[in-house]
């Protein structure tokens, strides 16, 4: 079920009218981004989670896309990934295809 902005369907930018609708596939694709961010960094999910101080199996509903990931979110993974921030979120935002 797509999510939304309580009240608003889509706005403008840029003189083009965008959805505000994010999919359950664009959570997967950060999921997967952030899954191979941790591959990179030789960590399993038990190893990954014990450095956020969560469980394995929140870093598994990350990676599924079935859980969530706000900005600081991903910024914190990152850094806990010993990772570039800015590289993930290009990594992400190419896999989400054209703007």
């Amino acid at each position: 079920m797509p999510i939304a902005v309580r009240g608003v369907d889509n706005f403008q930018f840029g003189g083009e009218r965008l959805s505000v609708w994010v999919e359950p596939e664009q959570y997967r694709l950060v999921g997967a981004c952030l899954a191979a961010a941790r591959r990179r960094a030789k960590l399993t999910q038990i190893q990954a989670a014990e450095r956020f101080g969560r469980t394995q199996s929140f870093v598994s509903e990350i990676e599924r896309g079935l859980r969530r990931v706000d900005l600081l979110e991903i910024i914190l993974i990152a850094r806990g990934l010993r990772a570039n921030p800015l590289k993930l979120f290009a990594e992400i935002a190419r896999s989400a295809g054209p703007a």
